[in-house]
């Protein structure tokens, strides 16, 4: 949903058109995986981070995206569905040797730009998955992104629902349960999100592997503990965000089917597969005409931009025009420090790239509902979720020292990265997991010494994220 289109209205023979391209498109893509003509090298990523934009005075988030972009003026910086967000994307970069030193300088930098920029509209950058100081009355439509295309979505997708509030129902400690006319409160939840090239005939497994382990990733990166005050799960925002764009009952089935969930089973045989459940199981949202021929998937690109799976796969062309698959993985939140979104991104390649190369039978080995079942735990509990791995109870912390940490440095030697990068990252996931430590067991933490001061711990917040220290590094607080 990166694109930008002024088209705001659609005829019945824009949506027969587009399903037509788009299946057209789906079949073309299997075709090719099956000749070659996809790339099979799983060498390069890259990454995007979603930030708030802070008022110095009050700490509360500033709805100023417009002036902020346009004083940047940065085609790496992008706007967000609402006007208290940007958007951060990296250059892709080559994983060998490096890779991930260089991505952590390039991101620092870009932020440290926006954040020069901010400052001198007297704002700053926070990184986190929701803001604390976030209240529920600031995501109105007053405050969506200028730009036809968040209009659009918000109107194709109620038009979808068949005009239909949506329930935002969700409860931890608190409870927070209201109806939306509008798909503002998704832009609550903000991210980090990686995109992983991987060879094209494996991808289905590569995306298998992504899904087992998001759990783990989850409990990992939680950062979003709060929406508007109120406490609820570790990672709010993944429950958050899954009913804030509800469902769709697509033209082949009535049965709804969610927009954003982590799905209904591995992927069998090719990653087309995947591409044809989504045009199968949702209907075309954005049926735009001026799409470029279907040799670019461009119609696939729009269509899966318009369902929020915790994992997707990706079609991209690389510099010298030859198609790839990526995984972009979704779950993680913004936060707390980009170093630490850099060593959640090379435990995730290093253990995805063990597990896709590993295992022959992801349901044999790992069955699919077990996955579910602890990516919802890790989400709620995170670092206190039991959860079935491979047919035995576990906990995370156990999990990640004892098995994942060596996987992932196999998987990473693989891909080339140098043993010194490779030390440099899983010793802050070791770190964490130690500690049984993320940055929404540190949010509550301070919370509960602080006299449930959110703008004071939004404040000691940016502070340390500004040290670019790790998040371990924050304070030995937790034993």
């Amino acid at each position: 949903m990166g694109l930008q289109f002024e088209q705001n209205e659609f005829t019945e023979d824009d949506y027969r058109r587009f399903v037509r391209e788009l299946i057209k498109e789906t079949l073309l893509v299997r075709s090719w995986i099956k000749e070659g003509r996809f790339s099979e090298q799983s060498d390069t990523m890259g990454m995007e981070l979603e930030g708030w934009i802070i008022d110095n005075i009050t700490n509360d988030p500033s709805p100023t995206n417009g002036p902020l972009l346009q004083d940047l003026n940065h085609p790496q910086v992008v706007s967000e569905l609402s006007k208290f967000n940007i958007e951060l994307n990296s250059v892709p970069v080559k994983l060998e040797n490096t890779g991930f030193l260089e991505i952590q300088n390039q991101m620092e930098e870009l932020w440290g730009q926006c954040q020069a920029r901010a400052n001198n509209q007297n704002s700053h950058l926070l990184m986190v998955g929701s803001a604390p100081t976030l209240q529920k009355k600031m995501l109105n439509m007053e405050n969506i992104s200028a730009g036809a295309r968040y209009g659009v979505l918000n109107e194709q997708l109620f038009k979808d629902m068949e005009n239909q509030q949506v329930r935002i129902h969700l409860t931890g400690e608190d409870k927070l349960d209201f109806t939306a006319n509008d798909v503002l409160p998704a832009s609550a939840a903000t991210s980090m999100q990686i995109q992983w090239k991987v060879p094209a005939k494996s991808a289905h497994m590569y995306y298998n592997a992504s899904q087992a382990i998001s759990c783990v990733m989850v409990a990992l990166s939680a950062n979003s503990p709060f929406i508007f005050g109120k406490k609820l799960w570790h990672e709010s925002r993944i429950p958050l965000f899954e009913h804030a764009v509800a469902g769709s009952r697509s033209a082949n089935n009535k049965t709804p089917h969610r927009r954003a969930h982590f799905g209904k089973g591995y992927i069998e045989d090719c990653i087309s597969n995947y591409f044809l459940e989504c045009a199968h199981n949702y209907n075309v949202l954005i049926p735009l005409r001026d799409i470029d021929q279907y040799e670019t998937f461009g119609h696939i690109a729009l269509h899966n931009g318009t369902v929020w799976k915790w994992n997707r796969p990706v079609i991209g062309f690389s510099d010298d025009h030859t198609p790839h698959v990526r995984i972009e993985h979704r779950p993680l939140s913004a936060g707390p420090t980009i170093i630490d979104g850099v060593a959640n991104a090379a435990f995730f390649i290093g253990v995805v790239r063990y597990l896709a190369t590993h295992w022959d039978d992801f349901e044999r080995i790992y069955p699919f509902n077990h996955a579910s079942v602890n990516f919802y735990k890790c989400a709620r509990n995170s670092f206190d979720a039991k959860i079935m791995w491979r047919n035995k109870l576990t906990d995370i912390q156990s999990l990640v020292l004892d098995q994942l940490l060596d996987q992932a440095a196999i998987g990473l030697s693989e891909l080339g990265v140098n043993e010194m990068t490779i030390k440099k990252y899983l010793n802050i996931i070791e770190q964490r997991a130690a500690r049984k430590l993320n940055g929404s067991i540190w949010q509550l933490d301070h919370l509960s010494k602080n006299n449930k001061d959110f703008h004071q711990l939004s404040q000691e917040y940016f502070h340390l994220q500004e040290s670019h220290l790790p998040l371990h590094e924050w304070c030995e607080f937790r034993q």
